[in-house]
């Protein structure tokens, strides 16, 4: 798996480390909590999915080949670590402070996991 993929977990910490610029159920919000596209220059707040886009580059409707077989790595991570199937379902469901959780576990295990 691509390092950038690991540098863009701790771009994601960074941004998500203010519980102001953390939202659920949509990928990005403006300051009012309106949805707005991930890039969008009013964007305030991210979901967890949002924000990985955000620092990557990446479309959520539109993942590349490697994004892909990242979010599944992240996926597997979500649900063995905290039993949310998806990271949506762990961001909108189990809130900030799992999320925060869940972007330490990946960090400090990335370099672990890699052949899994």
């Amino acid at each position: 798996m691509d390092k950038k993929y690991l540098e863009a977990l701790k771009e994601v910490r960074v941004i998500l480390s203010d519980k102001n610029r953390w939202t659920m159920n949509h990928l990005a919000t403006d300051s009012n909590g309106f949805f707005v596209p991930i890039n969008n220059v009013d964007a305030v707040c991210w979901c967890l999915s949002g924000a990985l886009c955000l620092v990557t580059g990446e479309k959520y409707s539109e993942p590349s080949e490697k994004y892909n077989y990242f979010y599944k790595w992240l996926n597997k991570m979500s649900l063995k670590e905290f039993g949310a199937i998806n990271i949506e379902t762990l961001n909108d469901h189990d809130g900030y402070d799992t999320v925060i959780k869940f972007l330490d576990i990946t960090i400090e295990r990335f370099p672990n996991d890699l052949s899994r």
